[in-house]
């Protein structure tokens, strides 16, 4: 019997301890406010109060892009050939021009060289060929030389000429070529890699570097259909940069007139301003707007959080009654948006001029 009795000890000992448990977490041992003074309080003449009223405001749907750059390109070699120096790195600014890599051009130096002079070669030549033709052209005219001697001089004059030509259009070509050896800036703007090293090959269309004109940067989004045919170049959009916490003015300049069949959307592309901080490849919230509605905002100051409840005070027949509200966004002015709780015509009272 006395074991049997053990039996029943623990177990119930055990309930016992977790009822206490759920008893302090359920707040039984806290202290309570009554809740007649909070669901409603006698108003007095010095309470501060709102009237709800309801404004047309434009209401817009955010969308998710991506900021690009309009102007950037991709510098790559025209040569097979080492590469001898880069003098540049990712972030530094340059000008149209500037030199951003060598490549090797021992040879080409050494064939334009060549080139070069078996263009003099054939100017004299040319400046022997030349006389002579003219002297047998004239004795000709006399009827002192044959016709035979007139074409032989013609033929000598005539191919030294082409010679010459020839020989000055490959000195032309080995000079380009020893140009490409020299990799120079097309645009003016910024580095944004650095894809090759000396000791490197560089081979025709290898990249070498990257550069991206930071005055050109744009937004590049996906809006749906309905609402990107109510868009017209020249339209002004809030764009917002989360990373940086900035918000620009952008201006559509670009609409792509085809559809994306998969996603229903087309591609727009707004351009925004310069800032320091702007970089290509950053995610941005462009915000489209979709017309207007009626919408109610009321003060931060006249909500309380009491847990995770809004709470504003009413005054209905000279009595403050709690009101239970869900908010939404804060707008320019820092009032909170009304989702639900209020209708236009309630008086709000401010919570800190109650007399409780």
């Amino acid at each position: 019997m006395i074991e049997m009795k053990k039996k029943w000890v623990l177990p119930a000992i055990a309930l016992i301890m977790l009822g206490f448990v759920m008893a302090i977490f359920g707040g039984v041992f806290k202290e309570k406010i009554s809740p007649s003074i909070l669901d409603q309080v006698k108003v007095d003449g010095g309470a501060e109060t709102f009237a709800v009223t309801t404004h047309e405001q434009v209401v817009f749907e955010t969308l998710p892009g991506t900021l690009r750059a309009r102007v950037a390109t991709i510098v790559s070699s025209r040569l097979l050939a080492g590469i001898k120096a880069v003098h540049v790195r990712a972030g530094d600014r340059v000008e149209a021009g500037d030199l951003l890599a060598e490549l090797d051009n021992e040879d080409l130096k050494a064939r334009l060289t060549s080139w070069q002079q078996q263009v003099r070669s054939f100017e004299v030549k040319l400046d022997q060929a030349r006389p002579h033709f003219e002297r047998i052209e004239q004795l000709y005219n006399e009827g002192v030389s044959s016709k035979a001697q007139l074409d032989q001089a013609t033929a000598n004059y005539q191919g030294a000429i082409a010679e010459l030509a020839g020989a000055n259009a490959s000195a032309q070509e080995a000079q380009t070529a020893l140009n490409f050896s020299q990799i120079k800036a097309p645009i003016s703007g910024r580095i944004i890699d650095r894809l090759a090293e000396p000791g490197s090959m560089a081979s025709p269309g290898m990249a070498l570097v990257s550069i991206y004109n930071p005055t050109t940067l744009r937004v590049e989004v996906n809006v749906r259909e309905s609402l990107a045919l109510n868009l017209a170049i020249g339209d002004e959009l809030q764009a917002e940069v989360p990373s940086i916490n900035k918000a620009f003015t952008s201006i559509v300049e670009e609409i792509i007139p085809e559809a994306h069949t998969g996603s229903r959307s087309f591609l727009v592309k707004a351009s925004i301003i310069t800032d320091a901080q702007l970089v290509p490849g950053l995610f941005v919230r462009l915000h489209i707007p979709m017309g207007t509605e009626q919408q109610i905002y009321i003060p931060q100051s006249y909500v309380r959080e009491m847990g995770q409840l809004n709470i504003v005070w009413v005054l209905i027949n000279g009595t403050a009654h709690k009101q239970v509200v869900s908010l939404g966004g804060v707008n320019l002015d820092g009032n909170r948006q009304l989702i639900k709780g209020l209708k236009a015509g309630d008086i709000l009272l401010h919570p800190d001029t109650l007399s409780h």
